[in-house]
């Protein structure tokens, strides 16, 4: 092997290895070193995906979802196929109260993996949040489909047939979930009856 290609070979060996040593040290609670790590990694490879997706990750732990946001944004523009780089940046847009943003994201990373049933789920949260009702109960829909044990999707779903006034979907719902939740349906049945409705997240 040419020397330049076992200089490069080393030197990609090299930045791999101070990544997962981040994430040896994330994974023992040294956020600071594990920071650091993924930083260095970044100043030798500035497009290494992981990680930006690990600092990401870290930043959002510690409610810094400002750059959080800005280095998973980095993600999904280096990894557009990705459905999990759009569903993550979709995630830190909720977080940060911006659903009308978050949308567009998750619709991407349903494009690309439409069996995706957290980013149904959490599509029709924001889609709820933006008060677009019967979009966000398909979504919802969609995503007992794929995760019938869901009581998250259940619980938005008889939600949403209460606002809509589709009583015979609202009972059907609760029967539903009854079946296997007994204890969601008795407290969604409380909030209902409160008059307190509101995602679930």
């Amino acid at each position: 092997m040419p020397l330049t290609l076992c200089a490069r070979a080393l030197y990609k060996q090299r930045v791999w290895a101070v990544w997962v040593w981040g994430l040896l040290c994330l994974a023992a609670g040294q956020r600071h070193w594990a920071e650091q790590a993924f930083l260095a990694v970044l100043q030798r490879a500035p497009e290494h995906t992981g990680a930006m997706a690990s600092l990401a990750h870290l930043m959002a732990q510690d409610g810094r979802l400002e750059p959080a946001l800005l280095w998973q944004k980095g993600v999904a523009e280096l990894q557009p196929n990705h459905a999990s780089a759009w569903f993550n940046l979709g995630y830190l847009l909720e977080r940060s109260q911006q659903p009308q943003q978050a949308e567009p994201a998750f619709r991407k990373a349903l494009g690309i993996n439409p069996r995706l049933d957290q980013a149904w789920y959490a599509l029709g949260l924001v889609l709820f949040q933006q008060s677009k009702h019967t979009e966000a109960l398909l979504a919802f829909q969609e995503n007992t489909r794929l995760q019938p044990f869901n009581s998250h999707g259940w619980t938005m779903q008889a939600q949403l047939h209460h606002r809509l006034n589709m009583q015979v979907e609202l009972d059907r719902t609760l029967s539903h979930l009854r079946g296997f939740d007994p204890k969601a349906a008795m407290a969604l049945e409380r909030s209902l009856l409160g008059g307190c409705v509101g995602a679930t997240h």
